[in-house]
């Protein structure tokens, strides 16, 4: 592992008059997987907006490869190599897949070479997407346009991958495929990844440190296999299923 690639201190984050992260602190290595687990309603999806600036940090500081991007508008963070795969998925339905790749190529500066390379370690790690290229992505199953909301991030050369919920209604067999890229992509690649997740067994598992949001706050944190052996930990997010 080497220098953080993410720093986040005491970061402060609101809904209108609701304060969502109440000062969390977070950091992450250049080649780490790191999962951030926590109940619904504790502000994980709001900690990843936020680092796209939406919602935009009211106090605080959100450090990416030494420069402070706080208040960099969300169209140039994009630019970072930084990229998104949302909770939900957010796929372009009435778009073909190689459509809803191309425009997340087009959220990157990259050459057509890195494209057309990129588009084959897609396709090497989602063959199924290959086969539905030119389907439009609102036909596809669950698991296809998870798949295709993972691409579309990859397509854009990032650094650091941002992923919200990917297994969420998803079958087993096909959320541990999800997993096994995701691995994948780390091991291989060197894909530093951020990782919300409702599953904190396969969350825990895959990372190399983890944090527990509770109520806007990081209450606890360590490797992954320290906070599966913690009890509070597996009685709040193991032993009851998935909350």
């Amino acid at each position: 592992m080497s220098a953080s690639l993410l720093a986040i201190r005491n970061l402060r984050a609101s809904y209108g008059k609701i304060e969502a992260l109440k000062g969390v602190d977070l950091e992450i290595k250049s080649g780490e997987i790191v999962a951030l687990i926590g109940a619904n309603g504790a502000g994980k999806s709001t900690l990843m907006m936020s680092i796209f600036g939406r919602p935009r940090a009211s106090s605080g500081h959100i450090v990416y490869d030494g420069h402070d991007i706080t208040q960099v508008p969300t169209h140039q963070i994009a630019r970072l190599k930084i990229a998104q795969s949302p909770e939900g998925r957010r796929i372009f339905p009435r778009m073909s897949v190689a459509e809803n790749l191309q425009m997340g190529a087009d959220a990157g500066d990259t050459t057509e070479a890195e494209r057309a390379g990129t588009l084959e370690r897609v396709f090497a790690l989602f063959p199924r997407l290959k086969e539905r290229i030119d389907q439009r992505g609102g036909t596809l199953s669950g698991g296809e346009q998870q798949m295709l909301a993972i691409g579309r991030a990859l397509m854009s050369r990032p650094r650091l991958l941002l992923l919200d919920e990917p297994s969420l209604g998803l079958a087993p067999l096909i959320a541990r495929q999800i997993f096994d890229a995701i691995r994948t992509l780390n091991r291989q690649d060197g894909l530093t990844v951020l990782i919300v997740e409702q599953n904190a067994n396969h969350a825990l598992k895959l990372a190399h440190r983890g944090y527990v949001l509770v109520n806007g706050l990081v209450t606890l944190s360590g490797t992954g296999a320290e906070l599966l052996q913690r009890p509070e930990i597996r009685a709040a997010y193991l032993e009851g299923g998935r909350h």
